[in-house]
């Protein structure tokens, strides 16, 4: 029996997808136990009070942010107080919305921060291009790259 080339090209497909979710499922294995020994020894009070004073320092506000997720002011609030459990998923959005890396708010539930002071420059730079257009940011690059020869 003859296979159509619509069922060849699907079998491979599926043969990627497989292989692909198969690395993943990989790393995940050999980094959960690092993974879960480092969520396991973070402040999460330190970590939602750093993403309340970033949501604040952006200028985002509760009501905000309880929109985009679909949720109430007071869930909100519960996140930035500990009274809720924070998933990695909240962690990424703030991170995202605030324009920070993830480090930033994770650091503040470190004993010891991995997040170097250099790293701390460069995320807020980060912040502070995000009210650019990518036609200013291209401007901004062109007068660093002078400034550095």
């Amino acid at each position: 029996m003859k296979k159509s080339v619509c069922s060849v090209e699907e079998s491979r497909i599926t043969t990627l997808v497989s292989s692909e979710q198969f690395a993943y499922n990989v790393l995940i294995f050999i980094f959960s136990q690092r993974g879960i020994r480092m969520l396991n020894e973070l402040n999460y009070n330190k970590v939602g009070a750093k993403m309340k004073e970033l949501r604040i320092a952006a200028g985002i506000s509760q009501q905000t942010i309880a929109n985009d997720i679909g949720t109430t002011i007071a869930f909100v609030s519960n996140i930035e107080n500990n009274k809720v459990k924070i998933n990695l998923r909240m962690v990424i959005y703030y991170a995202e919305l605030c324009g920070v890396p993830v480090d930033i708010i994770l650091d503040a539930g470190r004993d010891t921060p991995r997040y170097f002071e250099h790293d701390k420059i460069d995320a807020q730079l980060h912040q502070a291009l995000q009210a650019f257009t990518t036609e200013e940011k291209q401007k901004i690059l062109q007068m660093l790259k002078i400034a550095k020869k």
